[in-house]
């Protein structure tokens, strides 16, 4: 047996070396981007100023043009997408296992049962066993639909859905069907926990709830039990306040103003607070979700200011 390695720069060079063309083709069908992933969208809450009762703004994106190749190449393609979502799959296990000092095989009932002893992870995937046993779980259970799509012909694409049967030692197993839906899913899955372990995402509460939808929509794909993720939603919330200090707003009012209006969702916000002077909005601070909770006690709050947004409203802040 090899000795046991760490995660470290050399590992993860290894690993991205490893993975380029897989990632290239998924990022590039589905525009997995993390701009694209997880977009900037104005303020969706905003507190006037004397007014208690927020305004709600939804904002959304439309992404439209006539000449892209995608949704053609999905619609015929989706054999080739699982094929490589799997193999992208496949290739972060196996680097996990040769860190852990087992030598590479080309068998995937080796490579499953070597899961089953004690290894260590790289630190987003260790501290995440959840994440790991669904990912585990999703390997061992689509490796023999991979098997079929490389080696036989139980299954059929059409309108960018695949039906795929196992077909290992000749027996044909019950059909399985993996929506369009799903395959995204699955790509966006198995990119997104790449690049969070490559640290080249930065990964927050929300983010983190996104992969726990991932996995609940996979539910019957890895078999694994339900996370019983909430619909997570982000947005940040714009407060207009007279106080001579950003830190006096209400935390635990806009959190159930929050939740009574989004109570299906998994919410997390920032709070941008806009000091107003006589008539003016003279400053701007941004708190992230992540400090919200200490807000009161804040020594600094220079350290969250920022520019004071172009688009501010003055019924939202001038009395007539």
């Amino acid at each position: 047996m090899m000795t046991k390695k760490t995660f470290d720069q050399a590992a993860m060079l290894d690993l991205e070396q490893r993975v380029g063309y897989e990632v290239w083709l998924l990022e590039a069908v589905y525009k997995l981007m993390e701009q694209e992933l997880f977009p900037a969208f104005p303020d969706g809450v905003i507190y006037p100023l004397g007014i208690a009762d927020p305004k709600f703004i939804v904002h959304g994106s439309v992404n439209i043009n006539l000449a892209d190749w995608r949704p053609g190449f999905l619609e015929a393609g989706a054999p080739l997408v699982f094929t490589t979502t799997f193999k992208l799959l496949d290739m972060m296990l196996e680097w996990v296992l040769e860190q852990n000092g087992i030598a590479p095989t080309y068998r995937f009932q080796q490579k499953i049962q070597k899961f089953q002893e004690r290894l260590t992870y790289p630190d987003f995937l260790e501290t995440r066993p959840w994440l790991t046993r669904s990912l585990i779980a999703l390997y061992e259970k689509l490796e023999p639909l991979r098997g079929t799509i490389i080696h036989s012909r139980h299954f059929e694409s059409a309108d960018g859905s695949l039906r795929v049967s196992s077909s290992k030692r000749g027996v044909v197993g019950p059909e399985i069907e993996i929506s369009a839906g799903s395959l995204r899913t699955f790509a966006l899955l198995c990119v997104g926990v790449l690049r969070f372990v490559q640290g080249a995402w930065s990964v927050d509460e929300h983010r983190e709830n996104l992969l726990r939808q991932s996995l609940d929509e996979l539910a019957e794909l890895h078999g694994m039990p339900l996370l019983g993720q909430k619909q997570p939603y982000r947005t940040t919330v714009r407060v207009y306040s007279a106080d001579a200090t950003p830190l006096s707003v209400d935390i635990r009012k806009v959190r159930k103003d929050i939740e009574v209006r989004y109570p299906q969702h998994a919410c997390v916000f920032d709070v941008r607070v806009l000091r107003v002077h006589d008539g003016d909005v003279v400053d701007a601070f941004l708190f992230p979700w992540a400090v919200l909770d200490e807000l009161p006690a804040l020594k600094d709050a220079n350290q969250y200011r920022v520019e004071v947004p172009k688009d501010i409203v003055a019924e939202h802040y001038r009395s007539n």
